[in-house]
């Protein structure tokens, strides 16, 4: 059995939903929620919903029992507390006899990133492999989501505003996540490989203003912009002051190039090219 931690968000429901589509019986499949009255979905659907909390060690061990493999996808929390959520996971896993974890990281330069999440994911991929189970991390880039939500206050500005000079991204949207992270659980041959889920090309920012462009049907050019300038238009927008400094050196990470990986390995576990920046635009507009 496959267990989804959590089943909840965005990239859990797409990963199960994925499993469905991918072959996997719906009864081999279980999702997990603080409240499983929230996947009643997953039921309808004839897959399984368990009560599982991160910060609830003993319901977690309840929770995977049975289950073969734990897919860990890490919840919004500060680095600190998501470091013990983690741990918990891997602790209950253990006990409860799962044999192999598929964690969700992302891509970054490791101890030495710019981006002030990365430490999490340093002691995550770390705890993991030492975890005394078998493993396998699935790196993403960022998101390509977020950018359609952007898209009427970048038509509205007429700009794509980022305190970025030379940084590449390999944007990926969360479907292709989804559909990469099912093949992995649902495959046997994975067993200690770091995989990249990415989109299907490293762009610079002009380039990426390109595709967005490409979408919203204007053009809408990058604008090489300060961090304080950054700051304003986030706080314009209502982002608190702990969000601005996240997110502000999620783009010093950019400009480092901790983004900047391309990889065929979406593409490899689906059979499915993922899907550009504008593709994955317009099918996000058009579904809404």
């Amino acid at each position: 059995m496959i267990f989804i931690m959590a089943a909840g968000g965005g990239v859990g429901r797409g990963t199960v939903e994925a499993l469905m589509r991918q072959g996997v019986p719906a009864p081999e499949i279980v999702g997990g929620a603080r409240n499983p009255s929230n996947l009643e979905w997953m039921l309808a659907a004839g897959a399984n919903a368990r009560a599982a909390d991160y910060n609830d060690t003993p319901g977690m061990v309840e929770a995977f029992r049975g289950i073969e493999t734990l897919v860990l996808i890490p919840t919004m929390s500060a680095p600190k507390p998501r470091c013990v959520e983690h741990q918990n996971a891997l602790n209950a896993a253990k006990a409860a006899g799962v044999r192999r974890v598929v964690f969700l990281s992302i891509q970054s330069g490791g101890k030495e990133s710019r981006f002030l999440m990365t430490p999490f994911f340093v002691f995550a991929e770390d705890a993991t492999q030492r975890s005394g189970m078998k493993w396998t991390i699935a790196r993403m880039s960022l998101y390509a989501d977020p950018l359609a939500d952007w898209l009427p206050d970048l038509v509205r500005m007429g700009r794509l505003p980022y305190p970025v000079r030379n940084g590449c991204v390999a944007y990926v949207a969360k479907a292709d996540v989804s559909n990469a992270l099912a093949a992995t659980a649902h495959r046997n041959d994975l067993d200690g490989e770091i995989l990249d889920f990415t989109g299907p090309a490293s762009l610079s920012m002009p380039e990426v203003a390109a595709e967005i462009s490409t979408a919203a049907g204007v053009t809408i050019p990058f604008a090489s912009i300060t961090d304080e300038e950054y700051g304003d238009i986030c706080r314009a927008e209502g982002c608190n002051e702990g969000m601005i400094t996240g997110m502000t050196s999620l783009y010093h990470a950019v400009e480092a190039q901790e983004f900047a990986r391309a990889t065929t390995d979406v593409e490899e576990l689906t059979g499915t090219k993922p899907e550009s920046i504008s593709e994955a635009i317009l099918r996000l507009r058009r579904d809404r």
